[in-house]
């Protein structure tokens, strides 16, 4: 007879906030150090049937498809039930925002490649459902970060609305709308978040 057993995660103040776990807070040393502007828990929901829902991050500063409705974000250290799809999903539908579910700790894209390791992005605009990888990406236009995808086309990003075909006629194609800095900035920051000690 084997027995189960929950190991609980690690409760950690950063900032003047307490964490429920320490992924959480390695996220918010991300988000600080790229400048995003960010509360924890702010808000909880009613979601009718799928219960209350208390999302772990509004983002205020961040660009999206939906330019009029809030940012969320929910860290999960491991890939999530259905359950907590769903309530994303209509988190995003019922405030007509965009949610976004990051699984693990902040990766450098290329350790990211991996869907069943431990840092993917699981997106939710309104009610459709994008279930692929997403990385952060900084606009050389207007400075924005926004999620974009860097595989499989050129991101455009949704504030200034940068597109593929503007990106095309530029020399050097999709890293022509890319921030020439994002690299050192993402590196560094994913860096802090790594080695914080709390």
């Amino acid at each position: 007879m084997s027995v189960k057993q929950t190991i609980k995660a690690i409760e950690t103040k950063y900032n003047g906030y307490h964490f429920r776990s320490r992924t959480e807070a390695r996220w918010a040393v991300f988000f600080d150090v790229l400048g995003l502007e960010w509360d924890y828990e702010v808000e909880g929901y009613d979601l009718g049937k799928f219960g209350w829902y208390l999302p772990d991050f509004r983002i205020y500063n961040m660009a999206t498809r939906n330019k009029f409705g809030e940012v969320h974000i929910e860290i999960k250290g491991k890939k999530p039930t259905m359950a907590e799809m769903q309530k994303c999903e209509y988190l995003a539908s019922a405030t007509a925002g965009t949610t976004y579910m990051f699984i693990g700790t902040p990766k450098l894209f290329f350790d990211s490649i991996d869907i069943d390791n431990e840092s993917r992005c699981i997106s939710f605009f309104g009610i459709e459902i994008i279930n692929y990888d997403e990385s952060m990406l900084q606009c050389a236009k207007c400075g924005s970060y926004f999620m974009g995808f860097w595989c499989g086309g050129v991101p455009a990003c949704p504030k200034c609305y940068r597109n593929n075909e503007e990106a095309r006629d530029t020399e050097g194609g999709r890293k022509s709308i890319i921030h020439p800095d994002y690299n050192k900035k993402i590196t560094k920051a994913v860096n802090a978040s790594s080695s914080a000690r709390f």
